[in-house]
């Protein structure tokens, strides 16, 4: 309803991803070293793709679900 739903889902991750950096992020890098770079890789695509689409009517929100949080979900049940 505010419109500021694509906003507000950046933040949500950036917020997850610095928790993620200040809690288990060493433990994961220490044990899973790849998983971390592709948790971390994920995060950032999603982040950029969320940047690059602002315009709410025209976000294209089944992409967003299939490319971007669905890998990132999968990842944090791996991690």
């Amino acid at each position: 309803m505010s419109g500021l739903s694509i906003i507000e889902t950046e933040v949500s991750q950036k917020n997850f991803f610095y928790t993620y950096n200040k809690s288990i992020a060493p433990l994961i890098q220490n044990s899973k070293k790849e998983l971390d770079v592709e948790f971390q890789n994920n995060i950032a695509k999603a982040t950029t793709y969320l940047k690059e689409n602002q315009n709410f009517s025209s976000f294209d929100q089944y992409t967003f679900i299939r490319n971007y949080l669905n890998p990132i979900t999968r990842n944090w049940v791996e991690i």
